[in-house]
């Protein structure tokens, strides 16, 4: 059984709050710093990996910036056999149905000859409560 520390426990409570959520390692490092605990980030990715070595957490790199993005390894078992939009607002993650990604694969593998790894695939945009929001500004 391992040991959890105080840092450990603080992320597991983060991680309670992003269950449709995407984040960074920066964003469970400001989490930890706003519950006024002193913390090196080389320990915020430390454990995080043992989430991602667990099986807890999938790790992927963001298309449009390059950065290491985390999720929940949710109960939704078939993650990889589907894309994810996540909008850039609130990080809000959305699971694309199985009817509409079987005609997207068909059209990327016979249009583009390309072929989707879903694991890492994420679309970026807006959802429709942050897009509400912006149009009322």
């Amino acid at each position: 059984m391992r040991y959890k520390t105080k840092t450990f426990q603080l992320i597991e409570n983060y991680l309670k709050t992003c269950c449709d959520k995407c984040f960074r390692a920066h964003d469970v490092y400001d989490y930890i710093v706003t519950n006024e605990m002193k913390v090196n980030i080389s320990t915020v990715y430390r454990n995080l990996e043992q989430f991602v070595d667990a099986g807890q957490l999938i790790k992927y790199k963001s298309g449009n910036n390059d950065v290491w993005m985390y999720r929940l390894n949710q109960q939704f078992s078939q993650c990889h056999e589907h894309l994810h939009l996540q909008c850039k607002e609130c990080g809000k993650i959305i699971h694309i149905k199985k009817e509409s990604m079987d005609s997207i694969i068909t059209m990327l593998e016979k249009d583009y000859k390309f072929f989707l790894d879903c694991d890492i695939s994420t679309i970026g945009g807006l959802c429709k409560t942050c897009m509400m929001k912006k149009e009322l500004k």
